[in-house]
């Protein structure tokens, strides 16, 4: 897993880094002139970026792009044939989250850093059944039994058992991203009367101390995309 993935969704894996340009045409300009591939799909707020070779997992081209750009950086990548996933979420030269699962060594929790966000406890322990499979007997139990019990990964850990994709899609839904459309819209014909916006940037909630940030759907809002 040394050279770093592109999404190639059909194949079954996939990695992209996802940049929040709202409305900011000049962002997004840059963007493009420094990375060519750059893509953004209406009503997604979020441009799809490649992410550079170099043997990485990307998590450090995010943070890197956080700084250059000043803003906020979603690393999201998977690979369905051995499980692997990884997550990162940075903003202006910060990581704020950063999960690694079977990355290098399959089955395992390999990065865990940072607070937990919203979309994590749906797409890790939706499936408490895998429990079952561990015997009464097993040195792991009680470690797996605590994680399951406080919601909340942890580095070194084999618990809990991921399905790559869907804790990507789980995330991609979270975030709206370019390249997922399909997982997050449901179907929803997008019009000028019913657009996601999102008033309070993490950016916003970082410098104001608010944990998390606000999100609400504004009716009527001209579509940003409309403006190029």
């Amino acid at each position: 897993m040394a050279e770093a993935l592109q999404i190639t969704d059909e194949m079954g894996w996939m990695s992209r880094l996802y940049v929040r340009c709202g409305a900011d045409a000049d962002l997004l300009g840059r963007l493009r002139a420094a990375n060519p591939g750059t893509v953004i799909e209406a009503p997604s707020e979020f441009a799809s970026v490649p992410v550079p070779d170099g043997g990485d997992d990307g998590a450090a081209a995010a943070l890197q792009l956080s700084r250059r750009f000043g803003a906020e950086v979603i690393l999201l990548g998977y690979v369905s044939s051995s499980d692997a996933f990884g997550f990162a979420h940075c903003i202006e030269g910060r990581t704020l989250r950063r999960v690694q699962y079977g990355w290098r060594e399959q089955g395992s929790w390999e990065v865990v850093a940072g607070q937990p966000e919203a979309w994590e406890e749906g797409a890790f322990f939706h499936d408490s059944a895998q429990l079952d499979d561990v015997d009464e007997d097993d040195p792991e139990r009680e470690d797996a039994l605590a994680i399951f019990r406080e919601r909340r990964v942890r580095e070194g850990a084999f618990w809990p058992i991921l399905n790559a994709r869907e804790a990507a899609r789980s995330a991609a839904r979270h975030y709206r991203l370019s390249d997922w459309l399909d997982d997050w819209a449901d179907g929803t014909e997008w019009t000028e009367s019913s657009v996601i916006a999102t008033r309070t940037t993490v950016a916003d909630a970082l410098r104001d101390g608010v944990s998390e940030a606000a999100k609400e759907v504004t009716p009527g809002r001209r579509p940003w995309w409309r403006f190029w």
